[in-house]
């Protein structure tokens, strides 16, 4: 998505060069602005690199296509679009421009070794058969946005009821508790986290739907040993 808005600014006239950082931020809604004019940036291909990855765009570190002609010879959006993490799962499988821009590091910082960063390591951990889970006598219904039918929260209930006899208490826990708060209506205002606590909720119930396996994780802290606190499916 990025390195789409980024070529279609470069294919526009935007009056003076320098007039396509506030530009491509302004789209991008990056927080963290560079001001060209003051510091007399020598490359603005290299400026917009310097713009992504402080906002933090996350590049892709694995394996890769291999790519016609090196990157310094490309246009800077070629060149994004090569390095680029371009595999987010968007949930319910539809493009959403809102849900990648929120698919980005916080608090970056470039160092000569790469990019440091404040976020969360998993350690992936045992998985649960959904294949064997009860049936749900609850009907099925259409949920609205933000918030959780019976179906899908009796479906979540299971899990939790699942995941304790488990001996993942923390895990049920935090689900119970989740589900206590919707069935007490106690998120109050909708916000982006409470939305995406409900899209992913609804992802878990779609994957038990499938009988597809659940993968747990647990924080990497040190050498620690932690409890699961996370689901992956």
């Amino acid at each position: 998505m990025t390195a789409k808005i980024i070529n279609d600014v470069e294919r526009r006239d935007a009056g003076h060069a320098s007039d396509r950082l506030p530009i491509i931020a302004n789209c991008c809604q990056y927080s963290v602005r560079l001001h060209t004019q003051s510091q007399q940036a020598p490359s603005l291909s290299l400026a917009t690199l310097a713009m992504c990855l402080l906002n933090g765009e996350i590049l892709h570190n694995g394996p890769r296509e291999s790519t016609s002609g090196l990157l310094s010879e490309m246009t800077i959006s070629k060149c994004l679009e090569t390095l680029l993490f371009q595999g987010f799962c968007v949930p319910g499988g539809k493009p959403d421009l809102t849900f990648n821009k929120r698919c980005r590091f916080i608090n970056v910082h470039l160092t000569g070794s790469g990019v440091r960063t404040n976020d969360h390591l998993w350690r992936l951990g045992p998985t649960v058969d959904t294949a064997t889970f009860p049936v749900s006598k609850v009907p099925q219904t259409k949920s609205k946005v933000g918030s959780l039918t019976p179906y899908q929260q009796d479906r979540l209930a299971q899990l939790a009821i699942i995941l304790r006899s488990l001996s993942h208490r923390d895990l049920a826990a935090q689900i119970e508790t989740s589900l206590d708060r919707i069935d007490k209506d106690q998120y109050g205002t909708t916000t982006f986290p409470r939305d995406y606590l409900h899209t992913m909720a609804i992802e878990v119930v779609r994957a038990i739907d499938q009988k597809r396996k659940l993968r747990l994780a647990s924080l990497c802290k040190s050498q620690s040993t932690t409890p699961c606190t996370a689901i992956f499916t």
